[in-house]
């Protein structure tokens, strides 16, 4: 038994377009996950999905906006019937002056 497969495990990906985004979806990949891959430059995540295999899906997402969060998850659950992983691979600050950090 392999302790780290993820055979049949559905995991989104939001910022996979990006080095640590992309690694990790090829990773998770090889080990048998079913992937979304999101992220704002839809051609260079889809570019990456179709690169590992016409099953992953690609997502144009903003995770710093509730309503692609909820589509991200929504798609996922229509097309593979659940979500098990997600991967925070995004970071979202808001503007603020440096004050006003506490």
């Amino acid at each position: 038994m392999n302790l780290f497969r993820l055979d049949n495990k559905v995991a989104i990906i939001p910022g996979a377009a990006g080095a640590i985004g992309s690694a990790t979806a090829k990773l998770l990949f090889e080990q048998g996950a079913q992937l979304l891959l999101a992220d704002v430059s839809f051609e260079k995540v889809s570019d990456l999905a179709h690169s590992l295999d016409s099953k992953v899906l690609a997502l144009k997402a903003d995770f710093s906006l509730v309503s692609d969060c909820q589509a991200a998850v929504e798609t996922a659950t229509k097309h593979f019937g659940r979500l098990d992983i997600l991967i925070n691979n995004v970071g979202v600050c808001p503007r603020i002056p440096f004050s006003g950090f506490h």
